[in-house]
């Protein structure tokens, strides 16, 4: 038996109607990097539902809720999902590897996870820290965009760190908080970083010094915080960059023709010229700092009075201390004699607090001899007749000072030259 409509089409109940449309409902929904986002289940808002997700081609269940109850059909370790009395499924520390489709009963969800950018800027030759959103466990891999190819530099899990490439001079690391540390940051660390919770892009600022020098005096220019190389300075001359010289590892190649030999370097990377003149003056470049040096006109230092207490003996005509009045927020550069065997007391310039750490050069290396702070003292060189001392006002005392003393010693603050005569007599200064 044929049974036949006519023109009229069969009826489908409102019931039916409403169950096609619940199962043909598709919602799209975007979430950042790093944030909880909250899947819901189309109008539906209690019974049992299976959330499942398009995993290459297969549809693999991920939790089932009902009544509150959540049964998890994957392993989650990290416990990233979850769902609510609402039959929402959320998702913790959403990753771009959570973008897809999910279905359940009531909805098919198209969820597409965006990129955290976070800015970061700072000075050439401090230390960088970039934070991976707002992600505080891992383990998280940082990688960067080299010449469009990403560079993996290092993991870190439970404060485990395995780098990725060679990092001779240790100038990356990361912490508990899974942020990537950078040690003296260098305009070639300037660019796109990433990890699993966000991108980081790493913008790098010259550090500008200013030094003032009067003429025929030798200046010493520093590249900012870098202590080792190599470091190639250069000079602004008529709108063009002139490579002075390059040094490493206490070796300098001198890329200028010098004939007068004014210009070297020490270990320190430092720059110096010497018998400094009015067209000196102007920028220097490293790869740690930009420095403006301003050279103003008048030969020679100018004597000053030591503070400590002078005593009235006929030695003490023999010794004067003198300091360049630079003016700006160059180092002072003292001159002290003091006669052998004596206790000498060396100033650290203007510089009343610390903490500083004194220096002395030998065969142009820089030697660190103790580090004086809050009246503590720590020695970085063995002493065992206790020779090296200082005290809160952070001066350097050298006790029994002898000819093999005399030399070059520098501070936070300044520069000291120390002179040692031959002869014993009463110390110049009251160290009480």
């Amino acid at each position: 038996m044929t049974i036949s409509y006519g023109d009229r089409p069969p009826r489908v109940s409102v019931r039916a109607i409403r169950s096609l449309a619940k199962t043909t409902e598709t919602l799209h929904q975007t979430e950042k990097e790093g944030k909880t986002v909250a899947l819901k289940c189309g109008r539906l808002t209690n019974g049992k539902v299976t959330w499942s997700r398009d995993t290459n081609g297969q549809r693999v269940d991920i939790l089932t809720t009902h009544n509150g109850e959540t049964t998890k059909h994957i392993a989650d370790p990290d416990r990233r999902y979850d769902s609510q009395a609402d039959l929402a499924l959320t998702i913790v520390r959403v990753s771009q590897s959570d973008a897809g489709r999910y279905d359940c009963s009531g909805a098919t969800v198209e969820l597409s996870v965006t990129e955290e950018t976070l800015h970061v800027s700072q000075t050439e030759g401090r230390i960088a820290v970039l934070h991976c959103g707002r992600l505080t466990k891992g383990p998280v891999t940082w990688s960067r965009d080299t010449n469009g190819q990403r560079v993996d530099i290092l993991t870190t899990h439970n404060g485990q760190m395995t780098k990725h490439i060679a990092d001779p001079d240790r100038r990356y690391g990361s912490g508990a908080d899974l942020a990537l540390t950078i040690r003296r940051v260098s305009q070639s660390d300037a660019g796109r970083y990433d990890c699993s919770g966000a991108t980081v892009e790493l913008s790098v600022t010259e550090e500008t010094l200013h030094q003032t020098e009067k003429e025929g005096n030798t200046v010493a220019l520093k590249c900012g915080r870098l202590t080792k190389g190599p470091v190639t300075w250069s000079r602004d001359t008529n709108g063009q960059r002139v490579d002075i010289l390059t040094t490493h590892n206490g070796q300098t190649t001198k890329h200028i023709t010098d004939p007068d030999r004014r210009y070297g370097s020490q270990a320190d990377l430092v720059l110096t010229i010497f018998r400094v003149s009015q067209s000196d003056a102007g920028r220097y470049d490293c790869s740690g700092a930009t420095v403006e040096l301003s050279v103003t006109s008048g030969t020679g230092q100018p004597s000053t009075t030591p503070t400590a207490q002078r005593r009235t003996t006929k030695a003490t005509e023999t010794a004067t201390a003198t300091e360049s009045s630079s003016g700006g927020t160059t180092r002072e550069t003292l001159h002290q004699t003091e006669k052998e065997g004596n206790t000498v007391a060396l100033k650290c310039g203007r510089l009343t607090k610390g903490p500083v750490t004194w220096s002395r050069d030998t065969n142009g290396q820089r030697v660190d001899i103790l580090t004086t702070h809050n009246g503590e003292t720590t020695k970085h060189i063995a002493d065992p007749d206790r020779r090296y001392g200082s005290r809160k006002d952070p001066v350097l005392i050298i006790y029994g000072v002898s000819q093999s003393d005399a030399g070059r010693y520098d501070c936070s603050g300044a520069t000291v030259e120390l002179s040692v005569t031959e002869g014993k007599c009463e110390s110049l200064y009251s160290l009480q």
